[in-house]
């Protein structure tokens, strides 16, 4: 998996999350430091995701 920097965003950090499709794809991962919340096109498990 390709190693992406986090970028900061106010009290945010967002993620980009390559994922193994067919085409290439990413998804994202917003957290907080209380939370954490990953979005995704996936139609089928990602085991990379995660990790």
């Amino acid at each position: 998996m390709l190693a992406v920097k986090p970028r900061g965003l106010g009290c945010v950090k967002i993620t980009a999350l390559p994922a193994s499709r067919t085409v290439p794809t990413i998804g994202q991962r917003i957290d907080s430091g209380a939370a954490s919340l990953a979005l995704t096109g996936d139609t089928g498990p990602d085991d990379d995701l995660w990790r």
